[in-house]
């Protein structure tokens, strides 16, 4: 019932015509694009209306949609979105190749963060390491971006860094006791 309430928001009522589904999923996609909608939602909501979309989307032709009409006028909030889908269905060269296009289009702290996150995934710590710094770069008080750069120069033993990292973590945010938890654990290894 909480999954219908959330993806159909439409009236059910009326919506049998072909046409009606195809406005549904188009104005999903755009949602999509503006607001970095929940693909899983958006690819079962799609898959419900017309089987046989949400397919295509994993084979990658969705990828390719998006290639063409990205060397036409890149749209950076909806490279976010394609990024953020690409990184929960594990695809992580794909997620980062997304991000570095929207960061190169329109960079934000919130897009270095992700493609640094993709970046752990890849095991790439030094991209990660610089995407968080030019993150923490725009947004000097973002605590978390700390806590994260931390996580990664912890999985390098970079102590002295990642203490470092923790302690201005809290500094800026003490309530997340996450990062108090973090910083012993570094203290414990050195």
């Amino acid at each position: 019932s909480n999954f219908r309430m959330r993806c159909f928001p439409l009236s059910v009522r009326g919506a049998h015509p072909t046409r009606l589904k195809i406005n549904r999923i188009n104005r999903d996609v755009h949602v999509a694009r503006t607001f970095h909608c929940d693909f899983e939602c958006l690819r079962t909501r799609m898959d419900i209306a017309s089987p046989g979309i949400a397919t295509t989307m994993n084979k990658g032709s969705f990828s390719k949609r998006i290639e063409a009409a990205d060397q036409k006028s890149p749209k950076p909030k909806f490279l976010v979105a394609l990024g953020a889908r690409e990184h929960s269905l594990r695809n992580f060269a794909e997620a980062v190749a997304c991000f570095s296009k929207a960061i190169a289009s329109e960079p934000s702290d919130s897009t270095f963060a992700l493609s640094a996150a993709a970046k752990r995934e890849l095991a790439d710590a030094n991209g990660a390491i610089m995407d968080y710094t030019q993150a923490i770069a725009m947004e000097p008080d973002a605590a978390h971006y700390f806590g994260e750069r931390g996580q990664v120069f912890d999985s390098l033993h970079d102590f002295d860094n990642a203490v470092s990292d923790f302690t201005h973590a809290i500094s800026l945010d003490p309530t997340e006791e996450e990062w108090f938890g973090h910083r012993g654990v570094v203290y414990m290894r050195m």
